[in-house]
């Protein structure tokens, strides 16, 4: 979940306003960019550090779409072995597992090798947050110098939205999809609707300064 629902009914209120104010051309132009970045997302990086956002579970276990962003990074790691896979995501009921931890299930059963350094973040439960605890892991840099490189894993329609948040938050990030190419079926059109207007309600401001993180190294 991204938001309480008084701030989700004050969010739609707020992109209804916009949307009609423009006469419908705001929502159109950010429906359009949205379904441009669904569509022509990469599924490969060479990053150092990958983040996978959670998502609802379906009785303590991972749906479809969730299972879509694991398998993933399954196999960009299969393919590259990474710094670390950041899994994020809290537990939406009392005595359930987390978001993260049911992703690191999923993982193991997939056999991501043992030596794939992977950190769990159980508190975050928004996507900003999702990003905001990916921060400190880009604070030192790589062996050879060079600024670490964070990728976000998630599904096609939710990488705008996404990318607009990383934007805000100051973060340079690299948006790989989940799913091998877009289909453009009657729930990924909502999905896409949804997040547009999601994505014109995101206060726009100076992101935050930087603030120094002390280098983190990765637990096995």
């Amino acid at each position: 979940m991204d938001a309480t629902p008084t701030k989700l009914l004050r969010r739609g209120l707020k992109a209804l306003w916009l949307t009609a104010s423009s006469g419908g051309v705001a929502l159109w132009r950010q429906l359009r960019e949205t379904r441009r970045i669904a569509r022509d997302a990469s599924v490969w990086s060479q990053a150092e550090v990958l983040l996978v956002p959670g998502h609802r579970l379906r009785g303590g276990e991972v749906g479809r779409r969730f299972a879509h962003r694991l398998n993933r990074t399954w196999q960009l790691c299969r393919k590259q072995p990474r710094e670390l896979v950041l899994l994020s995501g809290y537990a939406g009921e009392t005595n359930a597992p987390s978001e993260a931890q049911a992703a690191l299930g999923h993982l193991a059963d997939l056999g991501i090798g043992y030596t794939q350094a992977i950190a769990l973040d159980n508190r975050a439960a928004t996507t900003r947050q999702n990003l905001e605890g990916a921060r400190k892991y880009l604070a030192a840099p790589t062996a050879d110098g060079h600024p670490r490189r964070l990728a976000v894993i998630s599904n096609r329609y939710h990488l705008a939205r996404i990318g607009a948040l990383a934007r805000q938050l100051g973060m340079d990030v690299e948006l790989v999809a989940a799913e091998r190419r877009w289909r453009a079926s009657p729930r990924a059109c909502l999905a896409l609707l949804l997040e547009s207007a999601a994505i014109m309600t995101i206060d726009v401001g100076q992101p935050p300064p930087s603030t120094p993180l002390q280098p983190v190294t990765p637990c096995p």
